[in-house]
């Protein structure tokens, strides 16, 4: 009879975990990649509108426009999350207390490296190579991120993690070999731009994932990731940008035309949506299934932002362009990430997965 109990106690964990890790891939799917593809392809179209953009900009001032829109979207992101959070019962007591700790402070400054860096370098992409292609590139940042690791922490990279880089190298190729003609004057600038940004949030994904393991993962989304993020866009790096590019205080200017427009920080804060559920999603994603499974799901972003393109093009939304040959970069991107981050025959059999049990 006992060991009919042992079995039966050992059986209803393991359901537990399975069911746990399950409604991880869920959150992965739907709230990191079609919430991040959805925002990509929103901000998309903000940063086609007055002020963000004109005709009669240099690349100083669609830096800056950037750098505004990147802030605002951060902000209303850390909105979207300290509500979450606040319904949760982690309110801004609960963002004091971790500053307190070690931790805190680790968060903090990778916070720092994905959020005002990371996603100013990711904004000014999406302006000067459109949102897919940006979306395609900067979901290299697992890649990066293992090869930062093979040099930080010395980890191995095995045959078929090589095989997925030059795969993602192929469709990386690919995807900047033949831009839309006549649709982004400044495309090879934003390809690069893109790559900065994938390079920092691998960065930032070493240190969040560390320090992660040791507080509410949900918490640091709400202040640091994105109020911090935003503060810092719109405080030091746009008059930074401004000085450097000698247009005055053009930066400060658009943000009080962006409101007085109405429409564009509309679609600012709705973009914000799926950056804020993609922030949280991410976080409790790598809590509930596992690091591996949550950023390969994550990843399909770019794939998800060509569907999000077609289809608020076909609702007269926007104009969406992308070439043919784009599609199958970004195709081949997913797929080469994914073997990078994980066995492909490891990524739904969750019986070998995530063992952090349900809560």
């Amino acid at each position: 009879m006992q060991q009919a109990n042992t079995l039966n106690a050992r059986q209803a964990l393991e359901n537990r975990r399975l069911n746990f890790a399950k409604r991880g891939i869920i959150i992965a799917l739907f709230g990191c990649g079609i919430s991040y593809g959805f925002q990509a392809t929103v901000l998309g179209k903000a940063g086609t509108l007055f002020p963000f953009a004109d005709p009669a900009y240099n690349v100083w001032l669609i830096c800056v426009a950037s750098l505004v829109m990147s802030g605002l979207h951060e902000i209303f992101a850390g909105c979207w999350a300290l509500g979450f959070n606040s319904i949760r019962g982690s309110g801004l007591r609960e963002y004091g207390r971790l500053l307190k700790t070690k931790m805190g402070w680790l968060l903090l400054g990778g916070a720092l490296v994905g959020g005002p860096l990371a996603a100013s370098a990711y904004l000014i992409a999406i302006n000067m190579c459109g949102a897919t292609y940006a979306a395609a590139i900067t979901a290299l940042f697992p890649v990066m991120g293992q090869i930062l690791s093979s040099f930080m922490l010395k980890e191995r990279i095995n045959k078929r993690t090589w095989l997925g880089i030059c795969i993602v190298v192929i469709g990386t190729l690919i995807v900047g070999f033949a831009p839309p003609e006549g649709v982004y004057p400044h495309f090879t600038l934003g390809i690069i731009f893109a790559i900065v940004a994938a390079v920092l949030w691998a960065l930032e994904g070493v240190i969040v994932t560390y320090a992660n393991d040791m507080v509410d993962p949900y918490v640091p989304v709400g202040v640091f990731r994105t109020f911090g993020a935003g503060i810092i866009d719109l405080i030091i790096l746009v008059p930074i940008v401004s000085a450097m590019g000698h247009v005055g205080s053009a930066g400060f200017a658009m943000i009080g035309q962006s409101f007085a427009a109405g429409w564009p920080v509309i679609l600012i804060a709705i973009a914000a949506l799926g950056g804020g559920a993609n922030y949280l999603c991410f976080y409790a994603g790598m809590t509930m299934t596992g690091v591996g499974r949550t950023m390969a799901l994550d990843v399909t972003y770019a794939a998800w932002s060509i569907g999000f393109g077609f289809l608020f093009q076909a609702l007269g939304i926007i104009e969406y362009a992308i070439t043919p040959l784009a599609i199958i970069g970004v195709i081949i991107i997913t797929i080469g990430t994914i073997m990078v981050i994980i066995n492909p025959k490891e990524l739904l059999d969750l019986r070998g997965g995530n063992e952090n049990a349900a809560a």
